[in-house]
């Protein structure tokens, strides 16, 4: 290669770099600036829609939910979903979660655990739809960057967002104890956010996990996207937003047969 031509190809290839790097550094910025406007808010409201497509082994599933949520520190969970066979409501309190089922027309009732729920002992807000809480949205991030600007629809209003794509860090390996009681193995592939510009809320979020269950040839694919067409922050909630009342005939079942030992998670509802 000629001396001429080596240098302005490094010249391009260094400001290709610097390029990059600023890049990685304005998405850093942002998802930082986003997970303390989380972490900073009392109160949520949200509303949206969940769709999921699941690909493995013999398996293709599709489905779509409309979910409506309610959140308020510490640690006070209200979700909803009333269409399909998925439907559901999940409430917590703080102390205790409350998991009903209309199509089965049970709920059951289980200990609090921020853990399962995504949150901590700050009483952050839980993880929505696929995705980590975005008050901690910043953390484990291997590579993020800023990839266009997209308009979306938000409380009626035409929304600015930066498009960002995240590249996590990969989960430490559990102990033993742990790994014994996790039925399945996920892996994180893929995130992209769509972040408003000017209030700095995620309007979308859509992840890509790879997820393997033990004695399965091949892992299942899972792409899910939650778009949020309402947002409100601190605004006031009703004293039995966080209440739970068994609608008149509903029984209560033990979900303790339908999770892995150890385990306090809530799954997915059991086959009617």
């Amino acid at each position: 290669m000629k001396p001429r031509r080596a240098y302005w190809l490094g010249l391009v290839l260094l400001l290709a770099s610097l390029g990059f790097a600023d890049s990685q550094q304005d998405a850093l910025d942002v998802l930082s600036k986003v997970g303390a406007n989380y972490r900073s808010v009392k109160t949520l409201q949200a509303e949206g829609d969940v769709t999921t497509v699941m690909t493995g082994p013999n398996m293709q599933q599709n489905m779509t939910m409309h979910v409506v949520m309610s959140f308020a520190t510490p640690g006070k969970v209200r979700m909803e979903s009333t269409a399909g066979p998925a439907s559901f409501t999940m409430i917590s309190d703080g102390k205790t979660t409350w998991l009903y089922m209309p199509q089965l027309h049970k709920y059951s009732k289980l200990p609090f655990d921020q853990a399962a729920l995504g949150g901590d002992a700050s009483g952050s807000f839980p993880g929505l739809g696929a995705v980590a809480d975005f008050a901690t949205i910043a953390e484990n991030v291997k590579e993020a960057k800023i990839v266009r600007s997209e308009t979306l629809q938000l409380d009626g209003i035409a929304t600015d967002c930066y498009v960002i794509e995240i590249v996590r860090q990969p989960a430490p390996a559990a102990g033993a104890a742990k790994a014994a009681s996790t039925p399945a193995k996920v892996e994180p592939v893929s995130e992209t956010l769509c972040v408003d510009k000017g209030r700095l809320l995620v309007v979308r979020v859509s992840s890509d996990t790879k997820v393997t269950v033990p004695g399965a040839d091949a892992p299942t694919d899972t792409k899910s996207t939650m778009t949020f067409n309402k947002l409100k922050l601190d605004d006031p909630l009703p004293d039995d937003a966080f209440v739970f009342t068994p609608p008149e005939g509903a029984t209560e079942m033990d979900l303790g047969q339908f999770m892995p030992k150890g385990s306090t998670a809530v799954p997915a509802a059991p086959p009617q």
